[in-house]
């Protein structure tokens, strides 16, 4: 099994809003709407998600992740700062699980150790990759209502 980041290019455009859908199916699935309706609904928060991650982290480093041949997930960080921030790990139903985003954060706090940099990210409350993380040696900061900040600095 090759798991490799390659950068994202235009091509990648459906394979990502499919990986969207994909990841927010389950949450939809119970919703009062038409399949249409929720195609094209999550169609625009996947168009929303994109401007926002453009405008936000212009200078991240976009990937798609992929095994093999096979486009599985996405990984975007930002390390145009002193603390590196994950804006997003998103992996396909299927590939989750399977060690391999611990893999990729696992490489990403190596280099950072290296570059004497620590690592924040954000995740949803209600998100179980939360004990993931804190098993990854991220500490929680911060939260409100909806999210809760973690942060990774070398001991």
């Amino acid at each position: 099994m090759d798991i490799h980041l390659v950068q994202k290019c235009e091509q990648d455009e459906p394979f990502l809003l499919g990986l969207y859908c994909a990841i927010r199916a389950v949450e939809v699935s119970n919703w009062a709407m038409t399949d249409e309706q929720k195609a094209a609904f999550l169609q625009m928060q996947y168009a929303m998600q994109a401007r926002q991650y453009s405008s936000h982290f212009s200078e991240s480093d976009y990937y798609i992740v992929w095994q093999d041949s096979q486009r599985i997930g996405r990984f975007i960080v930002d390390r145009s700062s002193e603390v590196w921030r994950i804006v997003d790990i998103s992996l396909l139903p299927l590939y989750q699980n399977q060690g391999i985003g611990s893999m990729l954060i696992r490489e990403l706090q190596a280099e950072a150790v290296q570059l004497g940099k620590s690592i924040r990210l954000s995740v949803l409350q209600t998100n179980s990759a939360s004990r993931l993380y804190a098993r990854l040696g991220f500490v929680k900061q911060d939260e409100d209502e909806v999210y809760m900040t973690m942060l990774y600095k070398e001991a």
